[in-house]
This record gives C-alpha cells, sequence and structure tokens, in this order.
C-alpha cells in the first residue's frame, strides 16, 4: 500500500470543508463536483499561485465531445419541432 501523499486530494477537500463550514453551498457543491472529476481522471489540477487551475485529461476532453455532441443533437431537434 502506497502511503503518497496528494496534495491536490487534500487541498481541495480543505477548501470543501472550508465551503461547507461556511455554509458556502453553491461552493460546496462545485468542489464535490471537482473532486470526483479528479479522483476519475477526468481534469487534471495544476496550482498558480496558490491557486487550483484545471485543465481536462484526454479522457476529460472526450466526455465534453460526448456532451457537446449530445447537447447539439438536442438543439438540431428542437428547432426541428419547431419548424
Amino acid at each position: 500500500m502506497s502511503n503518497t501523499y496528494d496534495f491536490t486530494l487534500h487541498a481541495l477537500d480543505r477548501r470543501l470543508k472550508i465551503a461547507l463550514d461556511g455554509e458556502n453551498w453553491a461552493a460546496a457543491r462545485v468542489l464535490t463536483t471537482v473532486l470526483g472529476m479528479y479522483t476519475k481522471d477526468i481534469i487534471r489540477v495544476q496550482w498558480e499561485n496558490g491557486e487550483p487551475v484545471f485543465h481536462l485529461t484526454k479522457k476529460g476532453s472526450s466526455i465534453a465531445d460526448d456532451v457537446s455532441s449530445a447537447l447539439e443533437k438536442i438543439d438540431r431537434e428542437e428547432h426541428e419541432n419547431e419548424a
């Protein structure tokens, strides 16, 4: 078993706890989503001046492309139904 310390995981978790303690529910929800995406290798995090900067991984880009395609299809279908 590895005892590797994941700074990003702990730093984001700490920010989540601060948001929850401050009853900042919107920030807490975003951070919960970000943590899930990070642990599932959908995003990677770089730190710049103490702040997280998020980037899609290859897996994340593929998911984003699939979602964009689905939204475009829904938009086309809505316009076809209006005509």
